[in-house]
């Protein structure tokens, strides 16, 4: 595997996360053919398939299992180098990637907001996802350094660090909040960072880059 890419590493493990090139394809902003090229691309440098296609639901074969693991290691050592590189930079420039489940979209995205208003050279990238499961499928994987939830995942390296969301009073079922907050938003939530090789990715995350 020598001459595996990154590319065709990051590629790989959306795949393996959704077990489904389509849906990969929409997280990553490529086309179905785009992706169904990197895999084949990397299973010939493989010399065995990854993902077993025979019938429709996709699925990872023992091979393609093992090496989604160590693609993980490989990415997740990647970000850490990243991590490194933006203290050398002085911390002005960057990339954020932030997971948060659905939830979390009626207040998170006022705090980036206003965190892009005062890091303008740092790219936030945020994903949403539909459950707390798949936030921590993206933080086992390495794909995210921030990931806002209900509650952090046990038995995972990572730091969690709470933060209240203030209640909003309710009359007649309509929220008084004037941003159109809801009232069934969790009253505590976590972020929580997956620890890396620097000693806590939570920490460089929530005190370098916010």
């Amino acid at each position: 595997m020598k001459n595996a890419t990154l590319r065709q590493l990051r590629v790989f493990s959306a795949v393996a996360r959704h077990l489904s090139f389509v849906r990969a394809a929409e997280e990553l902003k490529l086309t179905a053919p785009a992706v169904s090229m990197q895999i084949k691309e990397l299973e010939t440098e493989v010399g065995l398939p990854l993902f077993d296609r025979s019938s429709r639901k996709v699925s990872l074969t023992m091979v393609g299992e093992y090496v989604l693991a160590y693609a993980q290691r490989v990415l997740a050592a990647m970000r850490d180098a990243e991590d490194m590189v933006a203290r050398f930079r002085g911390l002005k420039t960057g990339v954020l990637d932030v997971a948060m489940v659905s939830t979390a979209k009626y207040f998170l995205p006022r705090l980036l907001a206003r965190f892009r208003d005062e890091h303008p050279g740092v790219e936030v990238r945020l994903r949403v996802a539909s459950n707390r499961e798949e936030v921590v499928a993206l933080m086992r994987e390495g794909a995210v350094e921030l990931a806002i939830m209900g509650r952090p995942p046990k038995n995972w390296p990572s730091r969690a660090e709470p933060f209240a969301i203030r209640a909003r009073r309710v009359h007649g079922g309509v929220s008084d909040d004037p941003a159109g907050g809801h009232a069934d938003v969790e009253q505590r939530s976590h972020q929580a960072g997956r620890h890396g090789r620097n000693g806590g990715r939570a920490a460089v995350a929530a005190h370098r880059r916010p």
